[in-house]
């Protein structure tokens, strides 16, 4: 993948961004109510074929995995799983 200056983009042309990742990894089995941040750890190769997909489909942007990761909801994770192996959060 051809790597890009996006600032230099800015305002010459249209850029487009990735979609939706938590419906994506429902689809390769995430379950309600599980925490989709856990995959980056748990299952990073489910994450990095999502994201290189909106690549490959187009996307000059592709956020990271961590949208529900707050302090909280991590804490409330850590107490089981390899979040704990990790460090603490703060």
């Amino acid at each position: 993948m051809e790597k890009r200056d996006l600032r230099a983009c800015l305002g010459k042309e249209w850029l487009y961004c990735d979609g939706g990742t938590g419906s994506l990894l429902q689809e390769k089995g995430l379950k309600g109510g599980e925490l989709p941040e856990r995959w980056n750890l748990e299952r990073p190769e489910d994450v990095i074929e999502i994201a290189e997909s909106y690549f490959r489909a187009g996307a000059d942007i592709v956020n990271t995995n961590t949208f529900g990761a707050t302090a909280c909801t991590m804490r409330t994770a850590q107490s089981s799983s390899k979040l704990s192996e990790r460090g603490s959060v703060m």
